[in-house]
């Protein structure tokens, strides 16, 4: 360990001092020219114009068979212009020259110059919604039909291989894969974290990049893969904004609805945004329990219905600024505050049913949980840029606080076959806590000749959490502090880890090598006045290494082979390991388990892409020390407790077809085929099934301003752990309407047009005994979309504000 901690601080050493002494910058624009559909074009023309001592001069150069360019410029070069026939010309001026080279590798598109005139409607190639990468997947949302189609929630289903199932995302059916925005992990969880998704517009996404298999510069935390949610970059010089309302009117339900704003300004070197959202949220879901119970007093059949509705409210600020201080540097600050409240009305109705009627039993109970979080994030970032080729060197750094004040109120009653009342319990039960995140994290990304590079770097991240539970019972109608309920329990975690990424071309087989280091030293500290304190604490270290290779199989036809490797872990959230009890139902009670183990998976793919687009994949998953939450329960009592288990291995077989048609000039089709088998074994339970998913989504341009928009979904044996999902599917229909020269934007649709989606059923295998499960929640809905845009100015290329925390604040 100590070797480990100085080799890393040597490395800190060079990264912090030493290297960017040595690095020289250069001007020159490097990158790739690609048509409308994101193929590479050779033999573009790229003249620049130099303009020095009245003098005028030229300097030109081609691109390869590869698309790819590299042409040296000046100070004094006023333009660069990309020429082919057959090809609109793209040129860029001296102010754009100069934005361009303090960004990353530069991407050029030629649109085709000839296009079809029909009635007044242009009919361009529109580029592919889908895109395969080598490390990623790529749901190009910005320009397309469903760019406001309402949320990014809206946008998810979108994606190959996710789903949304009763609250949960799955990918590939693997559950809890990692959200992040802008690579920074979302840092809310639970009805905070659906609301923050349910706030943000799909309007102000640029794409959704889908990693079953990430790589090792991304934290390895995230064992079901990584969703990047990247926002659009490209703002106006001067003052820019946005005002935007969006609404739900469930059918038979109730609204939701989320008006924001949005401003940003720059001038010369500096730029700010600035946005405010507010969301307010109400829904209905219903849960039904059935199975039997084998006691004292026979054979019985357990059955219980909780009518639950909740209502959120999130209000977000966001701040950001960012200074360049010279063509290569840039320094960013980030500022994100965000408060969550709402509450949870549960009314549950349970019920005993034996063959003689004097043993049944009644429960009546009537639940409200309150939630508050108040989180705050300042994020700040220096970024040199050494050279237009894609060379960074970055310091980022973090610093998130979170307060949470929760509690419940539980009444129950519970009545024998004659309804007399046989016993009354009422209690309050509070679980505040506090958390504090801070990370450091240095990186450098070095281009090198031959389209290779080579990527370093280290990030260190300390989190410290604190929650006093306690409850309080009633006694001669008050309520007076319970002490055998209270306990404090404390959580601290240090991660220091390192990372290795090589990327290029050999023996025409383009590779991406990488390996990642992770130190972890973990205390759980539990203080109770009754009874004994513990404190337990581990420390582990584990490498993880990915690997991608592409062998294009046909350079004009742009077939290619694909092979992805890739190990991560997945560490027990907070809540997951926090020991507190609390009630559900009349009969079911939660709980954390502070002993949880991380769960780690390996997972390897081989895929065929045609003409890039078509693609077929193979793929295999393998999860050890599996987390799920699981619903223990036995044949001889009625009580059920729920609780965080380390429940053995998964198995998860399967093939992805993605096949995008153009079946017409007005009609896209972008289809996901998903089939496979899932095995879970574990000491209690053992499940094996094949299974299948489709994702239909269909384009109609019935305008140059009106589009329509159809998407179907199928899900036949969706599992997870020890419970197995029965078929759902669903339909969606949506219109959209540019107005005032596309600066309004409307759309209006209904999700779940056929009232199928909300209707879930579900069984769940424990010990030899069975639990069937039913859900009814809010899924058909009436939606409107508004957004306007405010432009005053010229283009100019915005800054990510780009933060170190990527795996850390989801746990909280």
């Amino acid at each position: 360990m100590k070797f480990i901690i100085l080799v890393i601080k040597a490395l800190l050493i060079y990264l912090l001092f030493i290297l960017p002494k040595t690095i020289q910058g250069q001007d020159a624009l490097s990158g790739i020219v690609l048509d409308t559909a994101d193929n590479p074009i050779d033999n573009v023309l790229i003249t620049a114009q130099t303009q020095k001592d009245h003098q005028l001069t030229l300097k030109q150069t081609r691109t390869n068979q590869k698309g790819e360019f590299n042409l040296p410029i000046t100070t004094s070069t006023t333009s660069v212009v990309f020429q082919k026939q057959g090809y609109m010309t793209v040129g860029f001026n001296r102010g754009q020259l100069n934005k361009l080279l303090v960004a990353t590798h530069l991407s050029v598109t030629l649109p085709i110059a000839s296009q079809r005139q029909l009635a007044d409607v242009t009919v361009k190639s529109r580029p592919p919604l889908i895109e395969h990468q080598l490390d990623k997947v790529i749901l190009k949302v910005a320009g397309s039909s469903i760019e406001d189609i309402g949320s990014s929630l809206d946008l998810l289903k979108y994606g190959p291989g996710i789903a949304l199932i009763d609250g949960h995302i799955f990918l590939n059916g693997n559950q809890s894969p990692e959200i992040l925005i802008n690579g920074k992990k979302l840092q809310l969880t639970g009805a905070a974290r659906i609301s923050f998704l349910n706030s943000l517009k799909s309007s102000d996404i640029e794409a959704i990049e889908i990693m079953a298999y990430p790589p090792v510069s991304f934290d390895a935390a995230g064992s079901g893969g990584l969703i990047n949610i990247r926002l659009k970059k490209k703002l106006q010089q001067g003052l820019t904004g946005s005002l935007s309302f969006r609404g739900y009117q469930g059918l038979g339900g109730y609204p939701d609805y989320t008006p924001s704003v949005n401003l940003s300004y720059n001038k010369k070197k500096f730029g700010l945004q600035m946005g405010v959202t507010h969301d307010y949220f109400k829904a209905y879901f219903d849960v039904g329990t059935k199975r039997s119970v084998v006691d004292h007093s026979g054979t019985g059949q357990y059955s219980s219905l909780a009518k639950n509705i909740r209502k959120v409210l999130l209000e977000s600020q966001n701040l950001s600024l960012f200074y360049n201080l010279n063509k290569h540097a840039l320094l960013g600050i980030d500022l994100m505050h965000t408060i969550t409240g709402g509450s949870t009305i549960t009314a549950a109705n349970s019920t005993l049913k034996y063959p003689e009627s004097l043993h049944n039993q009644n429960g009546l109970g009537h639940y409200l949980e309150k939630f508050h979080k108040n989180f705050t994030d300042l994020s700040g970032n220096y970024i040199y840029r050494p050279d237009s080729l894609g060379s960074a060197f970055r310091i980022l750094s973090d610093l998130a606080l979170s307060q949470d004040r929760n509690f419940s109120i539980s009444n129950s009653s519970y009545f024998d076959d004659q309804q007399n009342n046989l016993k009354d319990t009422s209690f309050i039960t509070h679980y505040p806590s506090r958390s504090i995140i801070y990370t450091l994290q240095s990186d450098y990304k070095k281009m090198l000749p031959n389209a290779r590079s080579l990527f370093i770097g280290f990030k260190y991240t300390n989190t410290g959490i604190s929650n006093n539970n306690y409850g309080e019972a009633r006694l001669h109608h008050e309520f007076v502090l319970d002490s055998s309920t209270a306990f404090k329990f404390k959580y601290s975690e240090q991660i220091l880890a390192g990372f290795l990424e090589l990327k290029g071309q050999v023996a025409a087989i383009s590779y991406q090598l990488g390996l990642r280091g992770e130190y972890s030293h973990i205390t759980g500290s539990i203080y109770n006045s009754l009874h004994q304190d513990s404190r337990h604490s581990k420390a582990y270290f584990n490498l993880f290494p990915a690997v991608f290779l592409k062998k294009i199989t046909s350079q004009k036809a742009n077939n290619y082979l694909m092979a992805r490797f890739s190990r991560r872990i997945k560490r027990p959230s907070y809540y997951q390991l926090n020991p507190f009890q609390y009630a559900i139902d009349n009969y079911t009670t939660s709980s954390g388990n502070p002993y949880l183990k991380p769960q780690y998976t390996n997972a390897v793919a081989l895929s065929y892409t045609w003409h890039n687009k078509i693609d077929f994949s193979l793929n295999y998953t393998n999860t050890t020390f599996m987390i799920s939450p699981i619903t223990s329960y036995y044949a001889d009592s009625a009580k059920m407790s729920r609780t965080y288990q380390n429940i053995g291995q998964s198995d998860n077989f399967y093939i992805m077809i993605t096949i995008p048609i153009a079946i017409c000039s007005w009609w896209q089709s972008n289809n996901t085929i998903n089939t496979g088998l899932n095995a879970t074994s574990s000491n209690l339970f053992f499940l094996k099934k094949y299974y299948v998913s489709a994702a239909l989504n269909q384009d109609f341009t019935l305008s140059k301003t009106t589009s329509l928009n159809l998407f179907g979904s199928y899900r036949y044996h969706q599992m997870w752990a020890n419970t197995l999902y029965d078929p759902n599917w669903q339909v969606d229909i949506s219109f959209r309407k540019k107005l005032l020269d596309g600066k309004l934007v409307m759309s209006l649709g209904v999700d779940d047009l056929l009232n199928t989606y909300g209707k879930s059923k579900s069984r769940q295998f424990f010990n030899k005994n069975l639990l069937l499960n039913k859900r009814t929640f809010q899924s058909r809905e009436i939606k409107l979309s508004i957004n306007y845009r405010l432009e005053i100015g010229k283009q100019f290329l915005h800054h990510t504000i780009e933060r170190s925390n990527t795996a850390e604040q989801g746990r909280l």
